[in-house]
């Protein structure tokens, strides 16, 4: 509850549905996803930023074609999480000085709670490479490179 009003349950009700627009429109996924992680930045939201981002990546992603194993209803969550985000006129309307950002910041945080495997999945899908495979690579590299000192090149 933020200020007596259940942000979550209005969320659920409200904004999910809301996402379903946005769900049909590929160019308008990527286009919330970029205002969002631009928005993030506001006095206010510093808490979400990171969230924020890596919701909007995962979402480009999608949209991109780079990240295809994904759940329909963690994205759907994803875009609504931003829906919300971006638009002013939500349970606290943003321009209310400190506390217009708090309903924001609290679903945020309930997508980001709510994603939380899928979203590991998604990172560990655009790391790069563990330390350990990259040693290894490079040591079988050498092998190939020395020479054989029982089996000399003729």
């Amino acid at each position: 509850m933020v200020m007596g009003i259940d942000v979550i349950k209005i969320f659920k009700s409200k904004w999910l549905r809301r996402s379903a627009k946005y769900l049909r429109n590929p160019a308008q996924m990527k286009e919330l996803a970029e205002n969002a992680m631009k928005f993030a930045s506001k006095e206010g939201l510093e808490e979400a930023v990171d969230s924020v981002k890596l919701i909007g990546m995962y979402i480009k992603a999608i949209v991109n074609g780079t990240y295809k194993d994904y759940s329909k209803s963690k994205l759907a969550l994803a875009v609504a999480a931003l829906v919300y985000l971006v638009v002013p006129a939500d349970c606290i309307p943003d321009f209310i000085p400190l506390t217009g950002f708090l309903d924001d910041v609290t679903v945020i945080g309930f997508a980001i709670k709510q994603m939380a495997e899928e979203l590991e999945k998604f990172k560990a899908s655009i790391a790069p490479p563990e330390k350990a495979e990259e040693e290894e690579m490079q040591f079988d590299e050498a092998e190939e490179i020395v020479d054989d000192p029982l089996n000399p090149p003729a």
